[in-house]
């Protein structure tokens, strides 16, 4: 018989699982619509002078920093979805697909995003320079950017495995753009 101490440890993996799982899930229902896999990652000099003056005005650092964060990614979304959309990004409702996944704040690694996103194949060859643009205009943006077509599900799980608790917001709910009728992009004539 296993002790008190593994039962505990053997529940709370499966309480992670599961969670992990439900998050996979609703990420996979929007696999056939993702185009690229994006990692942008955050500059590190940056990142330490925001630390060091949170210390010393003695306010919560993880929490501060993790807003920071998504107003960086913020600032991102925006301009990549202007750039991609132009005016129409605007005038409806998102056009962009996107899903972020914020990496490294507590595992104590290097602070980066994880994005799946999905644009209409008209705008394919421009994403390269777009993604950049947006990247290098968010506040806290660092140097490293990598864009690759998304291949398969395994990207999902890779983003997806830093979900594990409720109280880790991995995925950035403030920055996820679902078009407003799944599957369908907006032409440059909209």
């Amino acid at each position: 018989m296993n002790t008190l101490a593994e039962q505990l440890n053997l529940a709370q993996q499966h309480r992670i699982q599961k969670f992990n799982d439900a998050h996979f899930e609703w990420l996979i229902q929007f696999e056939s619509q993702f185009t690229h896999a994006i990692t942008l990652t955050f500059n590190e000099h940056r990142i330490a002078q925001f630390n060091k003056r949170i210390k010393s005005l003695k306010v919560f650092e993880g929490q501060s920093l993790i807003e920071l964060q998504r107003k960086s990614l913020t600032c991102f979304r925006r301009k990549l979805n202007k750039s991609l959309f132009g005016a129409v990004a605007q005038r409806y409702e998102n056009k962009l697909l996107l899903i972020p996944m914020s990496h490294g704040l507590y595992t104590g690694g290097r602070l980066h995003y994880h994005c799946a996103i999905g644009i209409p194949e008209d705008r394919f060859e421009a994403i390269d320079m777009k993604v950049r643009a947006a990247w290098k205009a968010a506040p806290l943006s660092g140097h490293h950017i990598d864009i690759k077509p998304y291949r398969s599900s395994e990207w999902l799980g890779y983003m997806n495995r830093e979900t594990k608790y409720i109280n880790r917001e991995c995925i950035d709910w403030s920055n996820v753009c679902v078009p407003s009728v799944p599957g369908q992009f907006p032409t440059t004539a909209e």
